[in-house]
């Protein structure tokens, strides 16, 4: 795991965040903060001031360094300072390692986060989000081609208004609407002049 990437990063590319507890949230600013390095002396402080709560879910409270502690996961170096343990590294390595592949829906409303190499658990999930819509759809994308009508498209209900949004047609997209518009008559396209 590469906790040298910024906590954003090191959150939205490989962890689920909706099995993490505070704790474990904890571990992974202050792994991204010292670079994964457990001799880094870190600052609650500094936990803080990088704890963004968009991200993570939940704003900051210092029970969750007194939590991390408890767990072993941290080691105090003074008041407010402390520095990661090895325990803790390898707690947060097992999580992100693991067989995890969604967010359950019910913890975090409309949020999903895939890991790397998840692409078929990704199409199967929004290919059932798509073929449960009821009124309207809305899609935007760079990059479109002939595959997005057989891999998700064809799941929309005929019924449903379906716009997509996209920049660059890399393939036979246009071809394909063609064919796939008489059956589908509330499907509206438009090409973006930004790319």
């Amino acid at each position: 795991m590469d906790f040298s990437l910024s906590t954003m990063l090191l959150l939205s590319d490989t962890l689920i965040l909706s099995v993490c507890r505070d704790t474990k949230k904890f571990v992974i600013v202050a792994a991204s903060l010292s670079g994964g390095n457990i001799v880094e002396i870190l600052t609650t402080k500094n936990i803080k001031k990088n704890w963004s709560k968009t991200i993570l879910g939940i704003e900051y409270n210092d029970i969750y360094y007194r939590r991390t502690q408890d767990e072993g996961w941290a080691h105090s170096s003074g008041q407010g300072k402390f520095t990661l343990t090895g325990d803790g590294l390898e707690h947060l390595e097992e999580i992100c390692n693991g067989n995890l592949s969604i967010l359950d829906a019910n913890q975090t409303p409309g949020l999903k986060i895939f890991l790397p190499g998840k692409t078929h658990s990704f199409d199967k999930e929004l290919r059932s989000i798509l073929s449960s819509a009821i009124r309207e759809i809305m899609i935007a994308d760079s990059y479109v081609d002939e595959t997005i009508f057989d891999n998700l498209l064809d799941q929309i209900p005929e019924s449903v208004n379906t716009r997509i949004l996209f920049g660059n047609d890399r393939g036979n997209f246009m071809a394909r609407f063609k064919r796939f518009k008489p059956q589908y008559t509330k499907f509206i396209i438009k090409i973006s002049l930004i790319t």
